[in-house]
């Protein structure tokens, strides 16, 4: 009969009549947010969890139509699913009756895959407030990237931040980019803060953290440049805080 569109197994048993099979089928991953369907954004999951879910409450969730192209099927929480401590968490906790669903039958879903839809017009609702504290912490908006862009052009004028202001010179160390994997300097961050790298300001204060954690992994703790850096992951996290 042709190659299989589309599979969604659920448990073993849907596998059974597969095994020992020459059974060939297509994968469809739809593009979503330049992100593999299978990588969910901490800020994006953290968002889901803690909304005011409640029956009743109106959704879209995206979905790959048979024609490749995304499409969004509306419908309406039924209901919000306990964990029954077999498997604990958020996954397909909540239940969903689409619209266009002719059999009247529910689907569960995640939260993370869902997004509100305004009950008078049916349009989508803003995941966060702008004026929301979780909001500002999930995302750089181009007054703070400058914002964070000029004070750390600011700190690699300072002379405790020199060994930091490039990438370590290899010819000259070698054993560095042996021992250290994950290699990271200013102008790095200054680059990624312009083309807009950083999603959230936990990832920039994780690369001041791994410039710090890379120097004391080369130098002495005591040696004056593992104290310099220790100056520099100060400053970062100062900045950060301001932010």
């Amino acid at each position: 009969g042709g190659p299989r569109r589309a599979l969604h197994p659920r448990w073993p048993e849907d596998f059974e009549d597969a095994r020992g099979a020459d059974v060939r089928f297509t994968v469809k991953l739809r593009d979503f947010a330049d992100l593999p369907p299978f990588l969910v954004q901490a800020e994006h999951y953290e968002r889901a969890v803690l909304r005011d879910w409640a029956p009743g409450q109106r959704l879209q969730i995206p979905f790959l139509g048979a024609d490749g192209k995304l499409e969004y099927y509306k419908g309406t929480l039924q209901e919000v699913i306990a964990d029954d401590g077999a498997m604990p968490g958020p996954w397909n906790s909540v239940l969903v009756r689409w619209d266009e669903d002719d059999d009247g039958g529910d689907n569960e879903a995640s939260p993370w895959e869902a997004q509100f839809l305004d009950p008078r017009s049916d349009n989508p609702l803003p995941e966060f407030d702008d004026e929301d504290g979780d909001g500002r912490r999930w995302r750089l908006s181009p007054v703070l990237r400058e914002f964070l862009a000029q004070a750390v052009g600011e700190l690699m004028e300072q002379r405790f931040a020199a060994p930091f202001k490039e990438p370590v010179n290899l010819a000259a160390l070698p054993l560095y980019g042996r021992m250290v994997p994950n290699p990271i300097d200013l102008s790095l961050i200054m680059r990624r803060l312009a083309n807009d790298y950083y999603h959230t300001l936990d990832a920039l204060a994780f690369d001041a953290r791994l410039l710090h954690g890379n120097c004391l992994h080369f130098n002495l703790e005591e040696s004056d440049i593992a104290r310099q850096a220790a100056r520099v992951l100060e400053r970062l996290e100062r900045i950060v805080a301001d932010a």
